[in-house]
């Protein structure tokens, strides 16, 4: 009769077989990059390219003569997301110029795997203490240097009822902020001719946060063309306390609105708190008093509440927003030294756009260099950003400024000519035409595209 009992030695053999599976498993579950960036979106993929090639022709400069260039593999980008937008490209969509699939690509495609290792997994927390980041696969990723540009949030559950309405199809609700519903926005503006139709901004920071009005301009002057327009009421609810963040745009805003009798109502210091698509109902609060009010509505463009992503919030890294802590002028941690950030997920006091980051990146890129090679971090971001606000079909008003607010046009010196706070059509196709194709042929392509300065990088010293 046969035993049923294993002998001392199968068993140690086997838990021996056991535990080296584990360890070879876990060794397998590790990977270490020299430099990790986390977010494969418009900064994270700038920002790997302009690594790469700022190490590559820049190799020897350590004053060592140790080769100091990145090998194939030793940048790591980390996003789990499927496919890779061109945002600025959804106000188009919204106002009929174009459509999600002709700004989305997938984003592996971006990703040349003869100099980057791409990462499909979002990441589930941050360890900068010990140089390690954890995705939500449970895969150990550790770094001698950390890149954040992990974008932002949008909370769109923070608005009672917005899901909801959003994914109804009899329900005339709609927004450009999302992937899954910006190709929805036009058609919707072209069913609507008469009542009332509301565009709303939330308070606080948000992702281009000239978009809100921008769709809202489009598609008064699309009724305006049709015919339509005096069916019809439109409103624009908005949470913050005037119509643009920059006094010289908002006031230019707000005078075409009035001179060229477009009569938008104006409502601000109102924020939409809840959504009653069933009934047609918005219901906002204001942001003064908290007192609560009712709109029923024929068409309402909604905006989401934005914040940073809980991973960033709760980590080490952070500010008292949720957002990376950063110096405003090197894009460095002010807890790690070997930590970056650039985009919408850093703490930076500037707006956030693609335009944003176009100069951001040139310098955090020369310090980090630095920082490997044992120079001081010279370069200095100054706030630049750019919102080129769409205000109807060939028009365009291109607000540029900097930090606090300021302005600093690239026309400016032209401005007797190009006064850049009148709509004009020239700055109509860069936003249409020329941003797409620079967009996908040069920044995401190799990296070389450098905003107000195209193709030519900025100048940093060394010392």
């Amino acid at each position: 009769m046969l035993s049923n009992r294993i002998s001392p030695a199968v068993r140690s053999s086997k838990a021996s077989a056991s535990s080296l599976g584990a360890f070879v498993l876990a060794r397998l579950a590790h990977t270490h990059h020299k430099v990790l960036i986390v977010g494969g979106g418009s900064a994270g993929i700038s920002a790997a390219h302009q690594i790469y090639n700022k190490f590559s022709k820049y190799r020897f400069a350590n004053g060592e003569g140790k080769d100091a260039s990145i090998k194939s593999g030793e940048i790591g980008i980390v996003d789990g997301a499927k496919h890779h937008y061109y945002q600025p490209g959804w106000t188009l969509t919204g106002a009929g110029l174009s459509s999600v699939a002709k700004n989305q690509r997938d984003l592996s495609s971006l990703v040349p795997n003869d100099k980057f290792k791409l990462h499909p997994e979002f990441v589930q927390s941050l360890n900068p203490k010990d140089n390690k980041i954890v995705t939500q696969g449970g895969h150990e990723i550790s770094y001698d240097y950390l890149i954040m540009a992990a974008g932002i949030h949008s909370d769109f559950e923070r608005i009672k009822g917005l899901n909801e309405a959003l994914d109804n199809p009899s329900v005339p609700v709609t927004t450009i902020y999302s992937a899954k519903h910006a190709d929805s926005v036009f058609p919707l503006i072209q069913k609507t001719t008469s009542g009332t139709a509301i565009f709303t901004q939330p308070s606080g920071v948000l992702k281009c946060a000239g978009a809100p009005q921008k769709i809202m301009w489009m598609a008064e002057d699309y009724w305006r063309r049709q015919n339509v327009r005096n069916n019809l009421q439109v409103s624009f609810y908005s949470g913050c306390p005037t119509l643009f963040s920059v006094k010289r745009y908002s006031d230019a805003l707000e005078r075409q609105n009035q001179t060229l009798h477009r009569n938008v109502h104006l409502n601000y210091n109102n924020n939409l708190i809840e959504v009653n698509g069933k009934e047609r109902k918005a219901v906002f609060q204001n942001t003064a008093d908290n007192t609560t009010f009712e709109r029923s509505f024929d068409l309402l463009h909604a905006v989401p509440f934005m914040r940073a992503h809980d991973f960033i919030a709760k980590s080490d890294l952070a500010d008292n927003s949720g957002y990376v802590a950063v110096n405003p002028a090197t894009t460095q941690s002010t807890k790690f030294p070997n930590v970056f950030a650039i985009g919408d997920c850093s703490g930076l006091p500037t707006s956030k756009t693609y335009a944003a980051i176009t100069s951001q990146a040139p310098v955090m890129v020369h310090n980090l260099w630095s920082l490997v090679n044992g120079k001081n971090l010279t370069a200095a971001y100054d706030g630049y950003s750019s919102c080129p606000l769409l205000t109807g079909y060939g028009k365009l008003i291109l607000a540029e400024f900097k930090y606090n607010q300021v302005p600093t046009e690239s026309f400016g010196r032209y401005s007797r000519f190009l006064d850049q706070t009148v709509p004009r059509r020239p700055f109509y196709y860069l936003k249409k035409d020329v941003f797409p194709f620079v967009y996908w042929n040069f920044a995401m392509r190799n990296g070389q595209w450098y905003g107000k300065r195209g193709v030519f990088p900025p100048h940093f010293t060394v010392n």
